[in-house]
């Protein structure tokens, strides 16, 4: 899996990589710490399009929170697939009131 630790030095390497388009994380260890870790690193990927993440486990309300922070700060994000074994209700509100503040997002895959 993606250790907390391991998503921070990834998010580093974002601030030189502000042309950035994608992000697909599909390994068995994202936690809490990871999406906060991601959220943090896409605020330095400002033409981030697409982002793909896949949840051991459900979305708790702190992920969904981290996950929304993400989206607000990646104006150019068009299209966000997350696989979980489902979503918290607050995280649900989270992720919906951050897609209001995504103008360019075409297509959202929600699966679980």
């Amino acid at each position: 899996g993606i250790s907390d630790d391991a998503m921070k030095a990834l998010g580093e390497a974002f601030r030189h990589a502000p042309a950035l388009q994608s992000v697909s994380l599909q390994g068995s260890g994202i936690s809490d710490g990871t999406v906060k870790a991601l959220a943090e690193a896409i605020r330095h990927a400002p033409v981030l399009q697409s982002m793909s993440l896949k949840f051991p486990d459900i979305i708790s309300d702190d992920t969904g929170k981290a996950l929304g922070e993400a989206i607000r700060h990646a104006p150019a994000l068009q299209s966000i697939g997350l696989n979980s074994l489902g979503i918290s209700d607050d995280a649900m509100k989270a992720l919906g009131e951050a897609f209001r503040h995504a103008p360019a997002l075409q297509s959202i895959s929600l699966q679980g």
